[in-house]
């Protein structure tokens, strides 16, 4: 009785958030390429990019796919964007890189700056926190 009343729960849960997903958003971590249009316009609405700056991988955060919490890479910088607020480090800055399996957690990235400046990146599971750390490390040796 336990397991059927768990097995309800669960699959009421992902009923509810399959209905409440937009088929036309992809979740999971992004080459810049493959980007939705709305996390392109929402980099563009909020003023997230440099000028002449482009994306390499891109990673939203929020179950809703809305860019409000998010981690992208660009041919210049690493940055997370939360509450309104970006994050970043410039690629030339970074002293290190360094990528642990959080288990259930996903994949953890921290990144330290020269000058002591620190940023973590968690990407969920399955999520493709492997991607984002490879064109990380990618943009980071070709900056240098």
């Amino acid at each position: 009785m336990k397991k059927h009343l768990l097995a309800t729960a669960t699959l009421g849960a992902f009923v509810v958030l399959a209905a409440g997903s937009d088929p036309n958003k992809t979740g999971g971590t992004q080459l810049g390429n493959q980007m939705d249009a709305y996390a392109i316009e929402y980099l563009d609405n909020n003023g997230m990019l440099e000028a002449g700056e482009s994306v390499v991988v891109y990673y939203d955060a929020t179950i809703g796919l809305d860019g409000t919490e998010a981690a992208y890479v660009t041919d210049q910088r690493v940055c997370y964007h939360k509450a309104s607020r970006n994050s970043c480090i410039d690629l030339h800055d970074i002293q290190s890189v360094e990528a642990t399996d959080g288990g259930a957690i996903g994949d953890i990235i921290d990144v330290t700056s020269v000058n002591g400046d620190r940023l973590r990146i968690e990407v969920a599971p399955l999520n493709g926190g492997d991607l984002f750390i490879a064109e990380l490390e990618r943009a980071w040796s070709m900056a240098q």
